[in-house]
């Protein structure tokens, strides 16, 4: 594999958290992978369509090989996005992996309002069905980095952990206090993603 794409949190952009962090390092251990990080579409709270308007042109735009040698990378609600957009791929169409770093299946309401965010943006998200089976489908491999102290989900690490791996066969990664993965270096997060294109080569 040799390219990596980011989908950011909420109302992120390339130059947030980890990204250009991640980026840098992976030029520094893996210099053939490209990367491009998108900014949150149509505004600071995107909906789920515009997400899908966003990633449907991005994924519609790659040639099936070309796909098969990425690895996509969500963070937050950027996961999300993510996952429902493998479930609308043709047949047949593969990402080479998913990396998924502080994703959730539900939300801490209490713990929401902290981040000034209307709660509606997000129950428009938890509202949403996921195709499990599409997504395995369309995603070679599935790895879900989870912290122990993250403030956003409303199940402990261990019921997420639980859930990932029942529903979408992925790998789980639990490491200690990285809250939302939110800091502007994620060493787990490099050796997660690092780790996929040390081990796998271009098809």
């Amino acid at each position: 594999m040799d390219r990596l794409m980011i989908a950011p949190r909420w109302g992120g952009r390339p130059d947030d958290d980890f990204y250009p962090w991640l980026t840098a390092q992976l030029a520094l251990r893996v210099p053939e992978v490209s990367v491009e990080a998108l900014s949150t579409p149509e505004g600071p709270w995107p909906s789920p369509e515009a997400w899908a308007r966003r990633l449907d042109a991005v994924l519609g735009a790659m040639p099936p090989d070309a796909l098969a040698n990425t690895v996509l990378l969500g963070h937050s609600v950027g996961s999300h996005a993510l996952l429902h957009a493998l479930t609308r791929l043709p047949p047949g169409w593969e990402a080479g992996a998913l990396v998924i770093v502080g994703g959730w299946w539900d939300i801490d309401r209490e713990n929401w309002g902290d981040f000034g965010i209307p709660w509606a943006q997000i129950q428009a998200w938890l509202d949403l069905s996921l195709d499990d089976a599409a997504v395995r489908e369309h995603a070679r491999r599935v790895v879900v980095l989870l912290s122990d102290d993250d403030p956003v989900p409303a199940s402990p690490a261990d019921v997420a952990e639980e859930a990932f791996r029942r529903r979408l066969g992925a790998e789980v990664r639990r490491v200690q206090d990285r809250l939302h993965f939110n800091a502007k270096q994620e060493p787990a997060v490099l050796d997660a993603v690092a780790g996929l294109f040390e081990v796998t080569p271009a098809l």
